[in-house]
């Protein structure tokens, strides 16, 4: 997706049924966020864009169960 300021964002979506496990808040582990930062960059490279010089970030829908949908932006920094 693109926001306002012409910043491309990653949206990574969680949900959980319930927070017996921490929920889904805690589904964004260090080892998922280099997943996460590695696809995009690939994704930035294969469309022609310099992942160094292309504004881009990571926001997170984290959803536990019948709760509201918690969004958070910027989740990860290298972006």
């Amino acid at each position: 997706m693109q926001d306002p300021q012409q910043q491309i964002v990653f949206v990574e979506v969680k949900y959980r049924q319930s927070e017996r496990f921490g929920g889904a808040h805690y589904a964004l582990t260090p080892s998922k966020q280099q997943k996460l930062l590695i696809t995009a960059q690939h994704w930035l490279l294969q469309r022609g864009y310099d992942p160094h010089q292309t504004a881009y970030r990571f926001d997170y829908v984290a959803i536990n169960g019948k709760q509201a949908i918690d969004w958070l932006t910027n989740v990860i920094a290298e972006g």
